[in-house]
């Protein structure tokens, strides 16, 4: 993905990681793909915050440049991709899951599911492991 913003990030790890993002909807994307296992486009789009299908298929395409996502046909239906997660995407699971826990203090509405924060809450490495074990 070919940043909108051109970071000179001089080695500074938040910088990296702020221009790998880009925006808040590669951050939602890879929420969708990492934690509720989502790999369609259709399934996607579908998600609560209401991305329009131009921006999605624009992140998609970015996330795969950028080595997020890998993206093959569909067995199942040679009409369709799937999306999944590369190594590069997995390893931002811990990340996913301190902005979980930090979220879920400071935000009284939060919308996490209630079981998976008390699973991360009870052994946040296990719950990583479990996280990940799909993809593995």
């Amino acid at each position: 993905m070919t940043p909108k913003y051109k970071v000179d990030h001089t080695g500074c790890p938040i910088a990296f990681a702020a221009e790998a993002f880009g925006d808040k909807w590669t951050l939602l994307i890879l929420r969708e793909v990492l934690l509720f296992k989502k790999k369609h486009f259709d399934e996607l789009l579908s998600m609560r915050e209401g991305i329009a299908s131009n921006i999605l298929a624009s992140r998609l395409k970015g996330m795969e440049a950028s080595g997020l996502l890998v993206k093959q046909e569909d067995p199942a239906n040679g009409r369709r991709v799937i999306y999944s997660p590369t190594e590069k995407a997995l390893d931002l699971l811990p990340a996913c899951v301190e902005l979980i826990l930090w979220a879920s203090k400071h935000d009284p509405e939060t919308g996490v599911p209630a079981d998976m924060l008390a699973r991360i809450r009870r052994n946040r490495a296990k719950a990583i492991r479990e996280m990940r074990a799909p993809f593995d």
